[in-house]
């Protein structure tokens, strides 16, 4: 009951046909001109807009990889213009049974994880993992929070700005 969910990095259409085979659900942004074959459109009920985004199409396609080789399986590929400057954003997944907005909000919970990592390697030196088990990452995150709770509290109770001096007081 997982939905993973990656950015452009997975780009090979093959991947998303072995996801698909393998029942692995995902959800990704695509190139917005990503060559397709539109096999159904689906209705936009409603109001499918985010507060950042308008939906603009739903379709279930098949993609088309290097050599112009189409792949196995259909996917959906939801289309969206951003409401600030009109950027056309392209979204795929193999989720049959979410709407549209669903479906972008789940790609959009994905960058504040980038966020939190990003505060984590930049402020609390948290440079590499320090075992590859799933308990011992579980343990170097949770102490990692624990720090970053911590020194969110110092830093909010003593009023200070940034990281770098109350981290050193702290």
């Amino acid at each position: 009951d997982q939905i993973n969910v990656f950015d452009r990095g997975i780009t090979a259409r093959h991947n998303y046909d072995k996801f698909t085979e393998k029942s692995i659900l995902f959800v990704s942004r695509i190139n917005a001109t990503a060559k397709h074959e539109i096999i159904k459109k689906l209705k936009i009920k409603g109001s499918q807009n985010t507060k950042t985004l308008k939906i603009i199409s739903d379709t279930w396609v098949y993609l088309f990889g290097e050599g112009g080789k189409k792949s196995i399986h259909p996917v959906r590929l939801i289309k969206a213009t951003t409401k600030a400057d009109g950027t056309l954003l392209a979204f795929t997944t193999n989720l049959k049974d979410m709407t549209a907005t669903e479906i972008t909000e789940i790609y959009k919970s994905r960058w504040d994880i980038e966020v939190f990592f990003k505060f984590i390697k930049q402020h609390l030196n948290f440079s590499h993992l320090l075992n590859r088990t799933e308990n011992g990452i579980k343990v170097v995150m949770y102490v990692t929070m624990t720090l970053a709770v911590l020194l969110f509290a110092y830093k909010k109770m003593n009023k200070l700005q940034g990281y770098k001096i109350p981290k050193r007081k702290f």
